[in-house]
């Protein structure tokens, strides 16, 4: 993303490991909805820095720490109905590609399962940008 700022991201959350990654994920919802995507997407970078196990009350944290919102703000939207169904669509669209671990990726149609590291997401990119394929033909 750093040498093809054109490039979109755009993160799904897949929250299928446990009742606190659905909780960290409607908090992630939230901001996305209450400030936009550049919060959401810092408040993404900074909760999966973190080791350890993720779940509501330290997306909360996280989130707080941003300092964009107190968090009586934001548990209120990351608690309705809007942002369950949001989560339940984006839940169901992983499903849908076939992307059962996380993180997964799709670039150009194909579905890849973990991270396979900036060198091989590079190589996808490139491929893209050449033929239009993740990998060209010869």
């Amino acid at each position: 993303m750093k040498t093809k700022p054109e490039l979109r991201l755009g993160l799904i959350n897949n929250a299928i490991l446990s009742l606190g990654s659905m909780q960290a994920a409607k908090v992630e919802l939230a901001l996305l909805l209450l400030k936009g995507p550049a919060v959401a997407y810092e408040f993404h970078r900074r909760l999966f820095a973190m080791s350890g196990t993720n779940d509501g009350m330290r997306a909360l944290k996280v989130a707080e720490d941003l300092g964009v919102l107190p968090r009586r703000q934001i548990e209120p939207v990351a608690d309705s109905e809007k942002v369950g169904r949001m989560l339940r669509e984006q839940i169901q669209l992983a499903a849908n590609l076939g992307l059962a671990a996380t993180p997964s990726f799709v670039a150009g149609g194909i579905g890849v399962l973990g991270y396979p590291g900036p060198k091989t997401i590079g190589r996808f990119v490139a491929a893209l940008d050449r033929c239009g394929e993740v990998v060209c033909p010869s």
